[in-house]
């Protein structure tokens, strides 16, 4: 009709999208596969896609769409709720160092990459804490596993994301030690 909006999309598989209004609430996604691409949800894997959930239901949908994060704001409400009524101190720690413009302990998540000088060493030969003062409180492997409180003796691979707390001084250190003398994030800093 003449009031309804259509919003064509090209998405990172290149499929043309509708999102078309349904007569109960919520929307509905079209796709037209393009001939000339190849089918799949992440033909193109360095493009990071966040997508929104009216429905708890629909999360799953939406990481088979391809999403890598798929965020409802309902549930993710709700479940803040709950924490701030269960541990309201520890809610309010973790809110600040995340979201805290003015502080003088930060996070940092760092990518492992190839050339890295602690690639290939455990933690307790790669010396990150004892030369930086920054303690890695966790590790994401590229398969997604999540270690936390790592071991000293856990062996850094390339594509790990190491989560490190310090000072902003500490954290500087941490990226000269980390990345790799070539990266253009270490060379952006210098």
């Amino acid at each position: 009709g003449a009031g309804r909006r259509r919003f064509p999309r090209l998405d990172a598989t290149c499929r043309w999208h509708r999102a078309r209004r349904r007569p109960g609430g919520g929307y509905r996604l079209e796709r037209r596969q393009r001939a000339d691409h190849p089918v799949g949800p992440v033909a193109e894997p360095h493009i990071f896609i966040i997508a929104r959930a009216g429905a708890k239901e629909i999360i799953d949908k939406l990481h088979k769409a391809g999403a890598n994060r798929v965020l409802s704001p309902y549930l993710s409400t709700g479940q803040k709720m709950a924490s701030m009524m269960m541990k309201p101190v520890l809610h309010d720690y973790l809110d600040t160092m995340a979201y805290g413009t003015d502080l003088e302990i930060q996070l940092e998540d760092l990518e492992l990459y190839e050339g890295s000088e602690v690639m290939g060493k455990t933690l307790q030969e790669s010396a990150i804490r004892k030369m930086t003062g920054a303690p890695i409180l966790s590790i994401k492997k590229e398969n997604g596993q999540l270690i936390t409180n790592p071991p000293v003796s856990h062996v850094l691979e390339k594509g790990d994301r190491l989560i490190l707390v310090g000072t902003a001084e500490q954290l500087e250190k941490a990226n000269q030690k980390i990345l790799p003398p070539d990266h253009e994030i270490r060379k952006a800093s210098q």
